[in-house]
């Protein structure tokens, strides 16, 4: 894995929002892929809301679609679903996660919650 496969911003915000008696993460600052974190969004994907309780207890809730970088988009596309967990694996790892089952659980649960919810098609962000 090169050095230039991830390119994340110097810093991300998040705010908390409430919708629907439902709290979801939204972000304050530029937008990242919603999968891998990489800054060089490309596409937008239409996908309903829907939130999910993960291995460690904490509830990860997606709104208002996803924006996607090109290689994230490539695996959608294609509907590669494990490579698309092992972006996100190795993402969360570049940003100092250590593997463990429960990370892959929660990646492969936040992945497979994005298939169950996502209309198939992508269009240009922004």
């Amino acid at each position: 894995m090169s050095e230039e496969e991830f390119r994340f911003p110097k810093i991300v915000v998040h705010e908390i929002v409430e919708d629907d008696d439902r709290l979801f993460r939204e972000s304050l600052t530029s937008p990242v892929c919603d999968f891998c974190m990489d800054e060089r969004v490309k596409w937008s994907y239409n996908c309903a809301d829907f939130s999910i309780v993960l291995d460690d207890g904490e509830t990860w809730g997606s709104h208002n679609g996803w924006a996607v970088c090109d290689q994230c988009s490539e695996f959608v596309e294609k509907q590669v679903w494990p490579n698309l967990t092992v972006r996100v694996l190795r993402s969360w790892s570049k940003l100092g996660s250590v593997l463990s089952q429960e990370k892959i659980d929660n990646a492969w649960a936040i992945v497979s919650g994005f298939l169950q919810h996502y209309v198939p098609g992508r269009e240009p962000f922004g």
